[in-house]
Formats: C-alpha cells, structure tokens, sequence
C-alpha cells in the first residue's frame, strides 16, 4: 500500500528531500503566482529555479509581484509533449454566471463538463528537453492541469537525470482526453521512479511524489 499522507505532509517532504539533493534545477510547470519556485529558489541560492505559466492572465498579473532573486524566473510558456503554439483554454462562463481568468484550473484541455464557454488564447509551447540542458540535475514540480502526461513525455532526458518529482494526476477525466493517474504511474515507472508518498487533496484528484 502507498504512503498516504496529507498534502501539507507531502509537500513538506517533497522539499525535505529536494533541499536536501541541492539539484542545478528546479522546474515548476503549472505555476500560477509561481509561489513553489519561489521558494525553492530561497532555500537552494546555487539551484537554477524557473516557474512556467501558460495562462496569459495569470502571467501578466503576476509577473511584476515576484520577489527578485538572482536564481529565480517566471515565464510565460506552455510545457507539452511538442514545440509549437497551442490553444489554452481560458474559462470565462459556465450556466451562464461568468468566470474570472485568473485562476489555477484553466489547462490546455477543455473540461469534461460541457457547461463550460472558453476564450481560446495561442500560447508558445515548448517540451523541456528542447529548452535545458540534458547532462545536469533536476527536481520537477507538475500541476498542468491534465497535462501533466504529456510534460512528462517531452522530458525523456530530462528525467534520466531527475532525481524527485511532485505531480497532480486524476482519478477520473476532469479534462477531455486527458491521461490518468495510472498512465502516469506507468510511465515513471518504466523510466526508473517509484512511489514515495502520496495524498488525497481532492475526490478523484491527488499528488504524487516519485523518486528514484
């Protein structure tokens, strides 16, 4: 049986463990405020700490209210399986009561629920073996809104030198087409990582943390 925890817990020993390896790179895909780099970046001064958002609001409200530290950046690109532009879905109405755009569960992906009315916005995408380099260490925090697969997937030499990794999975399609948890634990296994922990944040939707 895995290790269950809370999710405090297992954020907690995610950066146990991440300060504890001192990686060259910290690399937090889905970042919102980007608040997980941030933090990274002042515990690890010698650790590379780079936030990615794909939600052009989120970005543009949140890029000038970062603390400035010499080992952190915030960009605004998606991170996917290929390098082109992609379409994000920006949620705006849903049963006609409109929605704020700057939120943390917009995704590349269009919910499964059909109440949902989308402003659709063309992001650069890129994967992150195409944009850092393959022969250094990395630790990798993945909350890509049902993407977290395909992430995953444009990173084959990023992971043989990733030594943690704390990613959101589902139990359930919240996303159309999306991959699952299982699909995730299946991928990192034949790649070398096992279960260290886990949690249950929310019905159908958790954190796993992986190591190898």
């Amino acid at each position: 049986m895995n290790n269950v925890v809370s999710n405090k817990a297992l954020v907690k020993n995610f950066f146990d463990l991440v300060l504890d390896y001192e990686p060259a790179h910290f690399l937090e895909v889905g970042a919102f405020d980007a608040s997980t780099s941030i933090r990274a970046a002042k515990n690890l001064p010698n650790t590379k700490c780079i936030a990615y958002e794909a939600n052009t609001y989120n970005f543009e409200y949140f890029k000038d209210k970062q603390e400035v530290l010499p080992n952190f950046s915030y960009e605004h690109l998606a991170i996917s399986n290929h390098n082109n532009s992609v379409t994000f879905f920006v949620q705006r109405q849903k049963n006609k009561k409109k929605i704020k755009p700057i939120r943390k569960n917009n995704s590349l992906l269009e919910r499964s629920d059909e109440a949902f009315i989308y402003e659709e916005i063309s992001v650069d995408c890129k994967t992150l073996d195409s944009i850092h380099p393959h022969n250094e260490t990395y630790c990798l925090w993945i909350d890509a809104e049902g993407k977290g697969f395909e992430v995953l997937e444009g990173a084959p030499n990023i992971l043989k030198n990733t030594k943690y990794i704390f990613i959101e999975v589902e139990q359930q399609q919240f996303w159309k087409d999306q991959k699952l948890d299982t699909d995730v634990i299946e991928f990192l296994s034949n790649v070398g990582f096992k279960i260290l922990a886990q949690d249950q944040e929310y019905e159908n939707q958790y954190n796993i943390l992986f190591g190898r």
